[in-house]
């Protein structure tokens, strides 16, 4: 298995952490230079005596700690906020460089090549199996690429790692909804009905216009409402 581009360089850890691309790495050293300039000032060595009504206050000098301190962690929060807010679209567009091994479009519905796929918690077969799939030709979209493993979601939003062998190119939808979808056969309310397909029925994908997608399933073939169906964004077409 490949390891991450060496490009990147990783700030924090767990749900936190993001990469940043050597172009924002400068910028990056900077913000967090200051930070450590802060960290690292000291009161000076000869201390002023703080005098309240002739007495020596230790309250006062608590006092003026905590003000400092407070001061650092503003400045400290401050710089994280600017990294933030200044550079989030490239920090997100390195991530998902990070997460990609093809050419192919992110996200990208396919479908499952086996009637047995193993949902892994990570891209590798170290991972634990977080789900196990049972139903071929079921339409999964890949959300996030590494070496030969594809991070995939489908229709009920569960997400984890499958092995690219697992996965194919044939698009494929869900019917959606609780009630019978009718099939018709021109893209149209008012053409023929053809047959109904029942909610949760796989069909294959043929075409797409921009309000109706011609699908076929069990030897019935037709237009259904794009509304309707889960494996084919709302503006994709589909030819």
């Amino acid at each position: 298995m490949s390891s991450p581009s060496p490009l990147l360089w990783q700030i924090g850890g767990g749900r936190y952490s993001m990469k940043v691309g050597v172009s924002g790495r400068k910028i990056m050293n900077k913000l967090i230079a200051g930070v450590l300039n802060v960290a690292r000032l000291r009161f000076p060595r000869k201390r002023e005596s703080l005098f309240l009504g002739g007495l020596r206050s230790p309250l006062s000098r608590g006092k003026h700690k905590r003000d400092f301190f407070s001061k650092s962690v503003q400045c400290f929060l401050l710089m994280v906020f600017a990294v933030l807010t200044l550079f989030p679209a490239g920090l997100r567009a390195q991530e998902n460089d990070a997460f990609r091994s093809t050419d192919y479009p992110l996200p990208r519905f396919v479908s499952l090549a086996s009637d047995k796929v193993f949902l892994r918690a990570g891209p590798g077969a170290q991972f634990p199996v977080k789900w196990e799939y049972h139903r071929k030709s079921l339409p999964v979209e890949i959300v996030l690429e590494f070496d030969v493993w594809r991070k995939i979601k489908d229709m009920d939003g569960s997400e984890g790692w499958v092995h690219q062998s697992m996965l194919s190119g044939t698009r494929t939808v869900l019917i959606t909804g609780q009630e019978p979808v009718g099939v018709r056969r021109k893209p149209s309310e008012k053409a023929r009905l053809v047959a109904y397909m029942e909610p949760e029925v796989i069909a294959a994908l043929h075409e797409c216009q921009p309000d109706w997608c011609r699908v076929e399933s069990s030897g019935y073939k037709g237009w259904v409402s794009r509304a309707s169906l889960w494996g084919v964004y709302k503006d994709e077409v589909v030819e």
